[in-house]
């Protein structure tokens, strides 16, 4: 990998097995602003993470492998903002990030009794604090550097992003209908009718 930053295809294509330790970086950048042209994958997490946009998102990633090679981690340091949509209004608004991550891998062993084992003394070893301990690497379906930006993402975003004052918004915007409704459905409005009945 170089350090002059990584390119989209190796952001989007599986991953293999590091041989050695390296750090780099990606910014999600449009190709044409003015057209509204989206990269192919900032386009992958903004159709992954329901998003509008991007703005000016960087994600700087490094690998070590561990164990002598039987294991290695991938650290994320995600920075920038992406532009959504409030659950209640529909209007746009930007959540910051600065968010870090981290994602373990250790080869699969012959048995299972072994791969216990193997993740046990990884897990120790890379301090995970997780019970389960890293995550097997399937060399049939890798990884792939772009889902992993995309799950931390998902997971340092709010799930109901909603503006200040929507609710209000809301309030004011309910339907009528809704409203009357309510009332007649309201715990003493048959006791009033029925009174009313009776004059």
């Amino acid at each position: 990998m170089s350090l002059e930053g990584l390119n989209e295809e190796e952001i989007l294509a599986p991953m293999s097995w590091p041989t050695e330790n390296w750090s780099d970086h990606f910014e999600f950048v449009r190709t044409n602003l003015d057209a509204g042209v989206m990269g192919e994958a900032e386009g992958t997490l903004v159709a992954f993470l329901d998003v509008q946009h991007l703005v000016d998102l960087r994600a700087e990633l490094s690998i070590e492998l561990k164990g002598l090679g039987s294991g290695f981690s991938v650290t994320l340091h995600l920075v920038g903002s992406v532009v959504r949509r409030c659950v209640l209004s529909g209007d746009f608004l930007t959540e910051s990030i600065d968010h870090r991550d981290r994602f373990d891998f250790v080869k699969p062993a012959k048995t299972e009794s072994h791969q216990k084992k193997v993740e046990a003394q990884v897990a120790q070893d890379l301090g995970t604090g997780l019970e389960e301990g890293p995550d097997t690497w399937d060399p049939e379906q890798p990884p792939t550097l772009i889902g992993l930006i995309a799950d931390s993402l998902e997971e340092c975003l709010d799930p109901f992003p909603v503006v200040q004052g929507a609710e209000v918004a809301i309030e004011h915007a309910q339907d009528p209908k809704e409203a009357e409704l309510a009332a007649k459905m309201h715990p003493f409005a048959a006791l009033k009718a029925l009174k009313n009945d009776k004059l």
